[in-house]
């Protein structure tokens, strides 16, 4: 069996004075673009630059190479501890004392931490962007940094792990607006959370219900560790849901993913409208119970949002506009119109003078009862013939590879939903008319053989 050639390492995968050299030439020459596609390429696969590389990008005039750098560095302590050295030297003195005495560093190059070049920019926008960077070090708590600072740590990705990320209780605190640990002001706060809402990194994981993501299965801690991560997001959505910026909610609301309940209990002690919407708006089509109580929510842009989303045709709430007809007024009507069926013959026999009325009477009755029960069968006929032509015209379209777009797709889920509701509705009604028609046949049937036995009126 033919197999592909193995790939051979990248040229800048081992460092060496050549592509040392090659490199900060390229960087020296190139334009602000084409350094920063060398800087990706180097990073590539896991890939760090060697110091003199390094350096180089942090020397540069150009703010945007060192805030480049700033967030996506790795690896920028290249002090190069130096294990060689004991910690600890025991010399023997001129006396025969043992005196303690510990090395000046532990490491090669002590100079070499880019980490803290990088912390003592010029520029405070490469200062703060280091905070965005997971690779880098924290050098003072939330709370002590400027909200330059706290902006950009709230886009770090480190903030999509397990639960809330590595300092979730930070973020809890920062979510209640009652607390005052932080020391922030309400507009601060606001804008931190607006921040940390619109990390790619959290909304991504919030949408891992079950961590798998970030936690390992077959860990002995897997249950506890996922009980906990549950907990922190459900508390999270409670203070969400209490926030008292109604911008907040709406972005929080849109695109943060939680438990169908979680949401539920959102929707449920929201007032204004429009928030409702966005908490649909942001629903999966497992949401079933939210898109349930969007369905038949009074406000149209409520329902209408959820009408364009998947709904179990079992767990669909008829009744408002845009959906099928409430079933029970149908079976109550369909069951007035079988008990007048039923109650007509019964009146008619009563008014019949002679026999003859009598017999022609119980005729008229059985071939209307007949016409009747022939219109059902063509109809139950007509819905089985439907249904094989919907079969073989989705096969149809999926064999000529139809694309639908998003908009699409939701609109023929909703259709199918509505359209299985309405068959199920009308499979129902149809068996109390003909339960109505069985008894007024089982009448005029009982009448006709009187009259026919006895050769009069019964």
């Amino acid at each position: 069996m033919d197999q592909e050639p193995t790939k051979a390492p990248h040229r800048y995968q081992r460092w060496d004075e050549y592509t040392i050299a090659e490199v900060g030439r390229r960087f020296a020459s190139g334009s602000c673009s084409d350094r920063l596609d060398l800087l990706r390429e180097c990073y590539a696969e896991g890939r760090s630059l060697p110091y003199e590389i390094a350096s180089q990008v942090l020397n540069d005039p150009d703010p945007m190479m060192r805030l480049w750098m700033a967030k996506h560095a790795r690896d920028l302590d290249l002090r190069e501890r130096n294990w060689a050295a004991p910690l600890e030297q025991k010399p023997e003195d001129a006396e025969g004392a043992t005196e303690e005495r510990k090395p000046e560093s532990g490491y090669k190059y002590p100079d070499r931490n880019l980490w803290e070049k990088l912390g003592e920019d010029k520029d405070p926008l490469v200062r703060a962007a280091l905070y965005e960077n997971p690779a880098a070090p924290r050098f003072a708590a939330l709370k002590d940094l400027p909200q330059i600072c706290r902006l950009a740590y709230m886009r770090n990705p480190d903030h999509g792990g397990h639960g809330l990320g590595h300092n979730s209780r930070q973020i809890l605190a920062l979510f209640d607006a009652t607390d005052t640990s932080l020391g922030i002001t309400e507009s601060e706060r606001e804008e931190l959370v607006m921040a940390y809402l619109s990390n790619p990194a959290v909304i991504a994981m919030s949408h891992d219900l079950r961590c798998e993501c970030v936690l390992d299965r077959s860990s002995e801690f897997y249950g506890e560790l996922r009980y906990d991560c549950e907990k922190k997001r459900e508390r999270l959505w409670t203070l969400l849901r209490d926030f008292p910026s109604a911008a907040v909610k709406e972005r929080g609301f849109r695109y943060l993913g939680g438990e169908d309940r979680w949401k539920v209990e959102a929707y449920r002690s929201t007032e204004d409208r429009w928030l409702r919407m966005y908490l649909l708006l942001g629903a999966s089509q497992t949401d079933v119970e939210l898109l349930s109580l969007g369905a038949v929510d009074k406000e149209e842009c409520c329902w209408e949002v959820a009408r364009q989303k998947f709904i179990d045709p079992k767990k669909l709430k008829p009744g408002k506009p845009g959906m099928p007809v409430s079933g029970w007024r149908n079976y109550v009507f369909t069951a007035l119109e079988s008990a007048v069926i039923a109650a007509v013959p019964w009146a008619a026999f009563r008014l019949a003078g002679t026999p003859f009325e009598h017999l022609l009477l119980a005729l008229v009755g059985l071939v209307y009862l007949g016409i009747e029960a022939g219109h059902i069968a063509r109809e139950m006929g007509w819905e089985r013939a439907l249904l094989a032509l919907d079969v073989e015209f989705r096969k149809l379209r999926r064999l000529v590879g139809e694309r639908l777009s998003e908009e699409e797709r939701l609109e023929q889920r909703w259709e199918d939903a509505a359209a299985a509701l309405t068959l199920e509705q009308k499979g129902i009604a149809r068996w109390i008319r003909i339960a109505g028609m069985s008894l007024a046949s089982v009448y005029v049937l009982y009448q006709l053989y009187l009259v026919l036995r006895h050769g009069r009126m019964p």
